[in-house]
């Protein structure tokens, strides 16, 4: 039987995901018989869709003005803030998770603030694409069956 642990869930990066997807969970779901699913489907899907909720949520937080949501947190990572974001991460808890989710966990660099926040932009929206692209396959609305 296999499992994921929720701390390997925890690190991955939402472009790892989006292969994840394609390359193992679609053809799994699609070509696993119905007898099969809680041995082989629930263990794996399970832990990946436990992680996507608190991460959608979180990502899609600053936008929706969700209370516990800053929307300084949601500003792309630059040189000039990493400083800033690396001392708030290295203090105990995980409240830096919130804001490393909401900046789609992208560091942007030396970019300027319009394609930084594009970036994060795309990446918010790629990240919601993957988890509607997993339902979908799980409720048989697309794949060849």
């Amino acid at each position: 039987m296999v499992t994921i642990s929720k701390c390997i869930t925890f690190k991955v990066d939402a472009y790892f995901l989006s292969f994840i997807r394609k390359q193992f969970i679609e053809p799994l779901i699609l070509s696993c018989p119905p007898t099969l699913y809680g041995s082989h489907l629930a263990p794996i899907l399970g832990p990946i869709l436990d992680h996507m909720q608190p991460r959608l949520h979180y990502t899609w937080a600053p936008i929706l003005g969700i209370s516990d949501a800053e929307k300084s947190s949601s500003v792309a990572l630059t040189s000039h803030t990493c400083s800033l974001v690396s001392s708030f991460a290295s203090q105990a808890g995980e409240e830096w998770i919130k804001s490393y989710y909401a900046r789609g966990g992208l560091f942007v660099g030396d970019c300027d603030s319009i394609v930084a926040e594009s970036a994060v932009e795309k990446c918010r929206v790629d990240l919601t694409r993957i988890f509607v692209d997993m339902i979908q396959c799980a409720f048989a609305l697309r794949g060849d069956w």
